[in-house]
Formats: structure tokens, sequence, C-alpha cells
């Protein structure tokens, strides 16, 4: 009875050391070759979470199927290899330094710890490593779109004003806005935790603002904008004088409204729409120059990348086994 049992024991052992090694094979066999570099199966699984993962016939919440769901994320890892190879031989280096403070820039924009942004990611099936190799990867891909389009990017006047002709009823409504600033400076050098604690202090100053403290006795106190002494204000600011972003942030707002907290790599900004009226004359292509300057290179910064993507994935051998 108990050789019986000594040998269901070892039985059960091999069995079980056997699945698992036949499991390890299948997560690291190779599903498709791009030139010379293979995609396992377990960068799939890594890629798509529980997309891909099981009966292939299953209906996901977007409709699709887990076969569909797998193929699109194939294609999306092949053109991770076939533009990390375009990386190396352009010479495209990005540093882990750079990516941090991307990261950091993003934790002090959205006010979060260490601890709340690994939470963060958790939630999504991330981890922070693999957060900063998507970081690394996007501004791979920003910097190659650079080298190699960039140079061929060009909006001239004559597109301007026709874009502008086409659209002006989207620009009507534009006018010239009085605001008033508080601006905390951060400091280079600074750690996470110095981060976090100025932020944490800027969201103080801005419950006050929205609580009824008045504004420019805060930006007296608390600015440290030259204008601090005249309680932040800006005067009117002309659109055309200030981004793209920032003036559609102000069109929404209401008169007497105070923004979000917004973070810059430099500083923490809280500002007050104090005033607005209209732009002398109306609104000319030229108030609107900058915008639409960049709405056009960036239509004709997709085409032409998209383009020049579609002919070297043509190029690349790929040999899908999945």
């Amino acid at each position: 009875m108990k050789r019986v049992l000594v040998i269901a024991i070892v039985a059960l052992f091999v069995a079980t050391f056997s699945l698992h090694s036949i499991a390890k094979e299948i997560t690291d066999e190779a599903i498709a070759i791009v030139n010379d570099e293979t995609i396992t199966y377990s960068e799939l699984l890594k890629e798509g979470g529980d997309d891909v993962k099981g009966n292939l016939d299953r209906v996901l919440k977007n409709g699709m199927t887990v076969k569909e769901a797998r193929e699109i994320v194939l294609e999306q890892l092949i053109l991770k290899k076939i533009l990390n190879n375009e990386v190396r031989k352009y010479g495209i280096v990005v540093k882990d330094r750079e990516v941090d403070e991307i990261i950091k820039e993003e934790m002090a924009l959205y006010g979060l710890s260490n601890t709340e942004l690994r939470e963060k990611l958790a939630k999504v099936d991330k981890t922070l490593p693999d957060y900063k190799e998507e970081k690394k990867y996007q501004l791979k891909k920003q910097r190659l779109i650079a080298k190699k389009i960039g140079a061929h990017i060009i909006v001239t006047d004559e597109e301007i004003q026709a874009y502008f002709s086409k659209h002006k009823s989207e620009y009507a409504d534009l006018k010239q806005y009085r605001i008033s600033e508080i601006i905390i400076p951060i400091p280079t050098g600074i750690t996470n935790k110095e981060l976090l604690s100025i932020r944490r202090e800027v969201d103080k100053i801005r419950r006050m603002a929205v609580s009824g403290a008045n504004f420019a006795e805060l930006a007296k106190k608390y600015s440290k904008a030259p204008d601090a002494s005249k309680g932040g204000d800006m005067g009117f600011i002309h659109p055309k004088d200030v981004g793209a972003g920032f003036t559609a942030r102000l069109k929404t707002m209401k008169l007497g409204e105070i923004s979000e907290v917004i973070a810059t790599p430099r500083a923490f900004m809280i500002f007050k729409l104090t005033d607005s009226k209209p732009i002398p004359g109306g609104v000319k292509a030229e108030d609107v120059e900058d915008e639409i300057k960049a709405i056009l290179a960036n239509k004709r910064k997709i085409y032409l990348f998209d383009k020049w993507l579609k002919q070297i994935r043509e190029e690349a051998f790929v040999q899908k086994m999945l």
C-alpha cells in the first residue's frame, strides 16, 4: 500500500512538472518572426492582457472576439519591433532619467505620490516598470517621427488662410481675456517627495481661493510671479500670445471662475478669469495662426508617418505563426 502511494505521489509530481514545463513552453513559444527578431506568446499576453486570453471565440465587451483581438495586438507588436529597429538605425537614445522626469511631471500634474501612482497602475494591470517602458517607447517614437518626418512638414500662409476661412465660425467667439495668476515655481533637482509636498501646498491655496478667499491677496502672499504685488493681475491677453490649449481652456470658463492647478516642468499655476472683451475688428487668421499651423502640421505629420510606416511594414520580413 505504501509503495503504491509513493508511486502515485511520484507520478503526480512528474505530471505537475510536465504541465508546468508545457505551460512555460507555450508562454515562451514564438508566435511571429519580424526580420531577425521573434515575438513570443508571453509578449502577446503582456500587451493584450485578458482580451487575448482563453477561448478564441469568446466575445469581448467591445464586440470583438479573442481571436480578432489577438490579431490586432500581434500587429501592434510587429509594428513595435519594426519601429524599434528604425530607432536603432537612426541612433535614437532615450535615457532612463528622461523617462523618470516625465513621470515625475505627470505625478505633479495629478498630485500623486509613488504609492498612489502604483495603485493607479495596478487597477489597469500595469506595474511601474511596465509604465516606464511604455513611456520610453512613446518618446522613441516621437523622436523618430521628428527625425524622419519633421523636416518635411511645411505649412504655408495660403493653407493657414484657407483653413481659417473654412472654419471661421469656430473662432467667432474668441476674445481677449483678463486673468490673475498665482505662480509657485518648482526648484530644479528636487525629489518626488519634495515635489509632492509643493503640489499639496498649491492644492491648499486653490481650495482657499475656491472657498471665497480673496484671490489678489492670495497672490500677494504666495505667488512668486513678477505681478504678485499687483495681486497677480496680468491684464488683458490676446489669444495669439498664449498657447492654443490655454485659450481653449479660457473659452470654457465663466467670469470669476478659478482654474484647476496647472503643472508645467518649471512651476504650478492657478489663475482666475476676471474679464473678457471682443477682439478689435473681429478675429482674423493671424490671431489664431499658431493654432491653425499646429493643427495642419499635425495632420500632415500623421499622414506622412502612416505612409512611411506602411512602406517599412511591407518591406519587413514578417511571418506569423499564431
